[in-house]
């Protein structure tokens, strides 16, 4: 009544040294060597960045503005001592000393943030 059909896969050389075909549904060779493609040195400034948690880098959006604290506070809804807080922080983890340094990289990262 019902007929059964057998698929049966026939091994046959593929090249003249009598290497198997690959199965067409096995993983396609890895090449011996990667490409090599011309590569840029890593940015330190984004680096740098990834350092940062994400709420840092929205105080430091905010600061590379000309943001004061009470504003960057309103802006995104915390308070001065917060602020100050993230502030205090980033310059930790950059390693910028002063006031004024944080400022400056904020200004100078601002495209990548």
């Amino acid at each position: 009544m019902f007929q059964t059909l057998a698929l049966y896969a026939i091994d046959e050389p593929d090249d003249r040294d009598g290497n198997p075909a690959p199965h067409p549904l096995s993983d396609p060779p890895v090449p011996s060597e990667p490409p090599r493609f011309p590569t840029t040195p890593p940015d330190p400034h984004l680096q740098a960045i990834r350092k940062l948690s994400t709420r840092e880098r929205e105080v430091l959006l905010h600061l590379a503005q000309y943001k004061t604290m009470n504003q960057i506070a309103a802006c995104l809804f915390i308070s001065p001592t917060t602020v100050n807080n993230h502030k205090a922080r980033m310059s930790e983890k950059l390693n910028l000393k002063g006031r004024h340094r944080l400022l400056r990289f904020a200004q100078s990262v601002q495209h990548l943030l």
